[in-house]
């Protein structure tokens, strides 16, 4: 995580996605992978998904990057949200904010 911060104090916003990619995939409880391009319809260079376990169900996130911006999405879902309903409704949130 310091690496991450580093990089964002230091203004590399390009590096941001990569390192946090490869920080999560060390986590055999995460689930983490590039967002397709063609599932974006903002125009952002890079994506995200991500699923962390939670207490209360399932930690999770889209997180796009564009010219130095990022946007994040991210929500708790309940056990009983499939995996693919809860990525395509945090996929539509994403793509909203970054039109």
């Amino acid at each position: 995580m310091a690496q991450l911060q580093t990089q964002l104090a230091a203004g590399a916003s390009d590096e941001f996605l990569p390192t946090l990619y490869e920080a999560i995939q060390s986590n055999s409880d995460a689930q983490v992978e590039w967002i397709n391009s063609a599932a974006l319809d903002g125009g952002a260079q890079e994506a995200l998904w991500l699923a962390l376990p939670a207490n209360a169900g399932e930690f999770v996130a889209a997180i796009s990057h564009q010219n130095g911006e990022f946007v994040i999405v991210a929500a708790l879902v309940s056990p009983d949200v499939a995996a693919a309903d809860a990525k395509g409704y945090v996929l539509t949130v994403l793509n909203r904010l970054v039109e």
